[in-house]
């Protein structure tokens, strides 16, 4: 009897290592894209500009894949579709410029402050299960949500205060990292409704497809409202005008955004998930924050340098990151939320985190 449960368990985690690989290649992100989103850089390009140009090239890239897996097609319903229409948009879009659109920040924030802010995702990813799915919440949820957000706070803002010398730039890019958390939570919430409905394949191919046409419909959106918000936002989301053109150097770093943090890293982040318990699968994600950690500290990622950074963080920074990754864990330590209509619903944190 003991033996069979420690087989069961040994394979409910035997993706942890695929679990933990992806959010190492999540956390060099800011790395890959930091020509990108530097304006003074000859690869700078528009938020929305890189979030289109990601999600076409990796549908390209996964299309042959998923045309394989075309029957799977058939599963689905009007309703399933619809689902999937709103994770593109929110999790995939929204979610992604967001979080590009903080890391243009990092000449005013620490890039690991902007990965930092994801891990509040379980958070949104409660309280719209809630919203949406009638879950109940997870008991004592509402303190360590607090907490969390506490936490939080200590991190964007260094020696709590907003560092007035950059203008708004500190505090756009906290309100963009908590906005990409906000909008990756959505899409963990809406991602239960279609568990079991399709392959990770499969259903990749599809968030990138829909990532693809709404960050299109998006960059002329933006792209009319240019000039009011240019005046609130430091670096814009958009352009004034529509360009989608790609210089060799922009094709080559966006390339190598698809194959080392965005498609890439999902499928294998999904394929490690489906062979991992939830809580399990918590844990190994904190590889992301904590390796961006270590980037951080011996990497100047807008500066391109190496060196040791030893006062990058003040302490009450480091008290807000222990904080923060106690909360959170306790947060997602609840793997069911609750029990509705004959279906349970998985707290598989971070299945929408990118």
């Amino acid at each position: 009897m003991s033996v069979k449960s420690s087989s069961s368990i040994v394979g409910k985690n035997s993706g942890a290592f695929f679990v933990a690989f992806a959010a190492v290649l999540w956390s060099l992100d800011g790395i890959v894209r930091a020509g990108l989103r530097n304006p003074s850089s000859s690869l700078f390009m528009p938020s929305i500009n890189v979030v289109f140009w990601e999600h076409f090239l990796g549908f390209l890239l996964i299309l042959p894949f998923a045309i394989w897996k075309r029957k799977e097609l058939a599963k689905l319903n009007l309703k399933d579709w619809a689902i999937f229409a709103a994770i593109g948009l929110f999790a995939s879009v929204l979610g992604t410029l967001f979080y590009t659109a903080a890391l243009g920040q990092i000449f005013f924030v620490s890039f690991s402050v902007v990965v930092l802010l994801q891990k509040l995702q379980p958070i949104w990813a409660i309280l719209s299960a809630r919203l949406i799915l009638k879950e109940k919440l997870p008991p004592r949820f509402v303190i360590w949500a607090l907490i969390a957000l506490f936490a939080a706070f200590l991190i964007s803002f260094k020696d709590l205060k907003v560092d007035l010398n950059t203008g708004n730039g500190t505090l756009l890019a906290a309100i963009f990292g908590v906005l990409a958390s906000i909008f990756w939570g959505l899409g963990t919430t809406f991602g239960k409704l279609l568990l079991n409905k399709v392959g990770s394949i499969t259903a990749t191919s599809i968030r990138f497809g829909f990532g693809t046409i709404f960050s299109f419909i998006l960059t002329f959106l933006l792209a009319w409202f240019f000039e009011p918000l240019s005046k609130i936002l430091s670096i814009p989301l958009g352009a004034s005008s529509v360009n989608l053109g790609l210089s060799a150097g922009q094709f080559q770093s966006l390339m190598i955004v698809v194959l080392v943090t965005g498609l890439v890293a999902m499928v294998i982040y999904y394929y490690g998930l489906k062979n991992t318990q939830a809580k399990i699968a918590t844990l190994c994600e904190l590889m992301w924050p904590a390796s961006a950690l270590v980037i951080d500290m011996f990497y100047d990622i807008y500066g391109q340098k190496f060196g040791f950074r030893p006062d990058i963080f003040s302490w009450s920074q480091v008290f807000g990151i222990v904080l923060l990754l106690i909360s959170v864990y306790f947060i997602s330590r609840t793997e069911k939320i609750s029990e509705n209509e004959g279906h349970t619903i998985d707290l598989e944190v971070g299945s929408e985190v990118k």
